[in-house]
């Protein structure tokens, strides 16, 4: 079939909805035909989300844009596949994908080893204790399944032997590194594996160590007062639908507030954001819009104007920004899929001590404090090996360290001499060996004196240690381990569904299949977004999230929860099967909920009693008072609409 010109330049829905999502694109103007073919759509689309009782963040996904997309080149002729297609063979087509990507990651842990990364959950309320299992290596990470732990989570010789099948099915030579995290019954297990297993090491989750540096970080005294009165902010603008479609059009953002991975990544960025966009802010409580509305008359809309408009509170918020962004920074490193942080983890953290410093420098009571919450919690980290050996075999970073620091530098290199000892076994020449070739990159002999920044310390190896051929081996297998035990999903309903609720086998099993794709393929698509937006992409952000109540209002965030989505697709395999008393199971960071994990009850601020909310029953007319209504069959939108685009139903805030 001879292939069209217009063929020739057409661009996949892919491709279509990058440049789409690009900072720099434009709506082009719609002609009135076509702002009559949009409203039909938006009003359609309104519908769907809300009979099928589906979350208006699904249409932030980026699949979903590109669905959407691909039905549009598709025709007015396209047909859907059928329930029977999806769940038969279109769904077998997926899992041979997921086969065949996995065989290339098998390919690079047999060449280079991997890290074995163990999630763990602890319900707050029930004795459930879940792990997830995912392998990190330089192809990236891979999902390999969860665990129910419950039997298991008081002993931990019992918890050894769970993470050990996973292992043995891995391969024992392949895993060289466990990444669990914090918890003390792990960390037991993990010592009894590393008895089992001599060339194991084990290091807790890096991620979770720096998530819980912004936590203490948070609570200080200097900051916990802007950090409630930023809430109350946020909590007002979530109350009111027409005035929080104003401020993000003002803002040029979906939400005021920023979703993340947790509850204190959610609170820095979002301190952040409001600060870039404070003027934004002050103009909505100081236009005309503003005086004549009825909020304005509120108490609460008084106190929350003259937060907004306070020299002080944005201070206190640049200063909360000036302690967290550093450790933002180093946080979104060890998240990252495409590339293993672990060469990087000492030098980020140090950079991030250094960064806080020059911050504070004109008021050292305040950095005393925060750099002893960073050290304190860090402390732990600092004395794996592995760590050093990691930066020790960085070029990029390893010989500034030796030109600037030449104690810390052979420091690091007593840590590799320790590390190779403990992964060559009764072998003494390869040690010579490896210890020889590592003096010559020591001392930048031969292709050894070849610093590139542009590469990773992975390719760097690949391109100048084929002169050292052992010492490479070593390295490839050190620098491409990964230091965080997080997945890219924080949410456990699905693994919560499959080990607590009574199916059949056969029910169970299609139930973990689609985990399995599902969690593979979220791998996969992070991985590609990190590559094609490269530092535009921001790995904390989530696109699919529930909304932190504590930053949106309790209502607001019930009417926002992604937990009935697995319930609903439980429902769907087991035919309505099960009986469950609590469908709604609040997922929390691990540590919460048990006295073995790592301290994270209790709110982050104190409730100030003093701030009484006298807007709730008063009526949002912010903004222009002749919107289009819901009758009106020529748009078809309703003038509340929220973020995205979807209405909000003022009477549900």
């Amino acid at each position: 079939m001879k292939q069209t010109t217009l063929g020739t330049f057409c661009k996949t829905p892919e491709e279509v909805v990058r440049e789409r999502r690009a900072p720099s694109f434009v709506q082009p103007e719609l002609s009135e035909e076509k702002k009559k073919l949009h409203a039909q759509f938006t009003k359609l689309m309104t519908k769907f989300l809300q009979e099928n009782d589906l979350p208006p963040s699904v249409i932030d996904n980026m699949n979903f844009d590109i669905m959407m997309e691909a039905i549009r080149q598709c025709g007015p002729n396209y047909v859907f596949p059928s329930q029977e297609e999806l769940n038969g063979p279109l769904f077998e087509k997926e899992m041979n994908w997921v086969a065949e990507r996995r065989q290339k990651h098998e390919k690079a842990w047999e060449w280079h080893g991997c890290t074995l990364m163990v999630d763990s959950w602890i319900h707050p309320r029930r004795n459930l204790h879940l792990l997830r299992f995912m392998v990190g290596s330089v192809e990236g990470i891979f999902f390999l399944g969860s665990a129910d732990a419950t039997y298991a989570s008081d002993h931990p010789d019992l918890l050894a032997g769970l993470i050990e099948e996973r292992i043995q099915g891995i391969g024992r030579d392949k895993v060289v590194h466990v990444v669990t995290d914090n918890s003390h019954n792990l960390k037991e297990a993990c010592k009894i594996l590393m008895d089992r297993i001599p060339m194991l090491f084990w290091t807790p989750c890096a991620f979770q160590c720096l998530d819980l540096m912004l936590k203490d970080i948070g609570r200080l005294e200097q900051f916990k007062k802007h950090i409630q009165q930023a809430k109350h902010v946020t909590t007002f603008i979530y109350r009111h639908p027409r005035f929080l479609y104003a401020m993000c059009e003002k803002m040029g953002v979906k939400d005021p507030v920023a979703p993340a991975t947790t509850r204190y990544c959610t609170l820095f960025l979002t301190l952040e954001r409001m600060y870039k966009h404070r003027d934004a802010m002050k103009c909505l409580f100081t236009n005309e819009d503003w005086s004549r509305s009825k909020l304005s008359s509120t108490q609460v809309g008084r106190n929350v104007r003259e937060i907004v408009l306070s020299t002080t509170f944005w201070n206190g918020v640049e200063d909360c920004i000036k302690a967290s962004e550093p450790l933002l920074a180093l946080l979104r490193m060890v998240y990252g899929a495409e590339r293993p942080a672990m060469p990087e983890v000492f030098a980020g953290l140090y950079l991030a001590k250094k960064k806080i410093s020059n911050s504070f420098a004109s008021n050292p009571g305040l950095l005393k404090q925060v750099i002893d919450i960073v050290e304190l919690r860090w402390s732990d980290q600092m004395e794996q090996k592995l760590y050093g050996a990691a930066l020790f075999l960085n070029p990029n970073k390893f010989f500034d360290i030796k030109e600037n620091d030449p104690a810390y530098a052979s420091s690091l290199r007593s840590m590799f001499n320790d590390v190779i000892e403990k992964m060559v076994v009764d072998d003494d020449e390869l040690i010579t060996k490896v210890s020889g070739q590592a003096n010559q990159y020591d001392s930048t002999e031969t292709s050894f004196g070849k610093k590139l920044p542009t590469l990773s310390p992975y390719d760097w190896w690949s391109a100048y240690g084929g002169s050292a051929r052992e010492l490479k081996s070593f390295a490839w297998r050190i620098v491409g381990l990964y230091c965080s035990a997080s997945g890219y999903d924080r949410n456990w309903t699905m693994f919560d569904c499959i080990h607590t609720i009574t199916m059949k086998p056969s029910d169970r099993k299609r139930l973990e299949d689609r985990a399995y794709l599902r969690h593979n393929h979220m791998m996969a698509d992070r991985s590609e977004r990190q590559q094609t937006e490269g530092s535009n992409y921001e790995p904390l952000i989530l696109e699919g999230y529930e909304f932190d109540h504590e930053w949106v209002g309790l209502h607001t965030a019930q009417l926002y929860n992604r937990d009935r989505l697995a319930w609903q697709l439980v429902e769907d395999v087991t035919g309505g099967s099960f009986t469950l008393e609590d469908h709604h199971r609040p997922r929390i960071y691990p540590g919460q909920g048990s006295s073995d994990m790592t301290d994270e009850t209790g709110s982050d601020t104190e409730d100030d009693d003093t701030f009484v909310v006298d807007d709730e029953d008063v009526e949002d007319d912010y903004g222009p008072q002749d919107p289009p209504t819901a009758s009106d069959d020529s748009d078809g939108l309703s003038g509340n609409e929220g973020p995205g685009g979807v209405p909000y139903d003022s009477g549900d805030f």
